[in-house]
């Protein structure tokens, strides 16, 4: 029991101390590092303070209770957007998953996309290979594509609708960890069932400085940093605004429990909430399960609609896809896809 009270003093301390860090030094990358994983480490201080509960501990049973109140709890609950029941009628379905430079025969991305009812499936760090090989073969099934084709072979995005997409265009967020074909942001506009939608694409910079010479785990910890990062959030919320119905979506290397997490979704309908703490990454094994959420679908919109999501595997991908269904919130159907259930 003495080592287990030490233990739960050591995360009491390790817990409070970030807080009172990031409440002195907002800015400091190390400890904005940390805040990718906050949930993790303030939550346990309510155990600890039940086991240090009726003992004489000093200050360690105030500051546990400190620290857990300072938890995302939001994080646990879903909004009110959130599909419970019976949803309304169907207004879009949508993929997104980071492939990860991968291309893998066993895959049918064709068989899902008529197998979920897609509308639109889109990709980030897709390889030229896959737009060759998978890419042409899921054109079967959704024909319109809209893809940036790098010279360099750069992994880059793409997106495969259903629909004919117009207004195309590509947008460079700014300098960053990432090459410009790789950070590009894909825009087109489609209709589908009566409603113009802005489609954006988009897979934010890495949030580290980029160093040739670093190699390992420590050195990429010391290299942490945020700001450019933040900048390509900034400049896709910029992006968002100019159009009435939009939906951006993409890896965007923020985790949810960051700080910059509550400005970049102010105002937007995060379908990733529904349910609540969904994890995306890592999952390729590297942990037993995804720890994070880096992957996101946001809409703006100015109909009433609810949203759902759920996570699905994708072979050679450290990341899990994530569909989404919008519906209608006013008039009720009478029965979700099977495939989205």
């Amino acid at each position: 029991m003495g080592l287990l009270r030490l233990l739960c003093k050591l995360q009491i301390v390790i817990a409070s101390g970030y807080l009172i860090g990031r409440t002195l030094l907002p800015e400091n990358q190390w400890l904005l590092f940390l805040s990718n994983i906050q949930a993790y480490l303030l939550l346990p201080s309510v155990i600890s303070a039940l086991i240090l509960l009726g003992r004489k501990t000093g200050l360690y049973f105030p500051l546990a209770l400190f620290a857990f109140a300072h938890a995302p709890f939001s994080l646990l609950s879903a909004p009110e957007y959130c599909l419970s029941g019976k949803g309304g009628e169907l207004v879009l379905r949508t993929y997104t998953a980071n492939l990860a430079g991968s291309v893998d025969r066993g895959r049918d991305f064709a068989r899902l996309a008529a197998e979920l009812e897609l509308d639109v499936m889109v990709f980030q760090e897709t390889s030229p290979l896959f737009l060759k090989t998978e890419g042409a073969a899921l054109q079967r099934e959704l024909p319109f594509a809209f893809y940036l084709q790098s010279e360099e072979g750069y992994w880059t995005q793409a997106i495969f609708s259903r629909y004919p997409l117009a207004e195309l265009q590509t947008y460079d967020p700014g300098p960053g960890f990432s090459a410009p074909d790789a950070r590009v942001i894909l825009s087109a506009q489609v209709d589908i069932r009566h409603r113009k939608w802005t489609i954006l694409v988009a897979h934010a910079g890495i949030p580290f400085v980029r160093n040739q010479d670093c190699r390992g785990l420590h050195c990429l910890i010391g290299l942490y940093d945020q700001r450019s990062r933040d900048l390509h959030l900034r400049f896709m919320k910029d992006l968002i605004r100019l159009d009435r119905d939009v939906v951006l979506l993409g890896d965007m290397n923020l985790s949810d429990q960051n700080p910059a997490y509550s400005a970049f979704v102010d105002g937007l309908i995060d379908a990733g909430r529904c349910p609540p703490f969904q994890r995306t990454w890592p999952a390729d094994h590297t942990f037993p399960v995804p720890f994070i959420r880096i992957d996101y679908t946001l809409l703006r919109t100015e109909s009433p609609i609810v949203v759902q999501a759920r996570t699905i595997p994708v072979s050679g991908s450290d990341h899990l896809a994530v569909l989404v269904e919008v519906a209608a919130s006013e008039s009720v159907s009478e029965q979700l896809p099977q495939s989205v259930r």
